[in-house]
């Protein structure tokens, strides 16, 4: 039981060391999904030359409403 426990503990620091947060977690892949949606379809092409403008500007959104939550606590 105390092993199991120690693995728990290890993976939810290791989680929390790479995202944070849920919300910082959810904002990644949204941005991770939009960018591979233009890549792969069509009907999307047209944004492809904004990839390098959309990928910081998704992050920072996800950024910016992850301090704003944490400020309301």
């Amino acid at each position: 039981m105390k092993v199991l426990k120690a693995v728990k503990r290890v993976l939810w620091e290791i989680f929390d060391f790479f995202c944070g947060d849920w919300w910082n977690l959810i904002g990644l892949a949204v941005t991770v999904l939009i960018l591979f949606a233009i890549d792969k379809f069509e009907f999307l092409a047209f944004l492809q030359p904004a990839n390098f403008i959309l990928y910081p500007v998704l992050i920072g959104l996800t950024l910016m409403f992850a301090l704003n939550k944490a400020a309301k606590k």
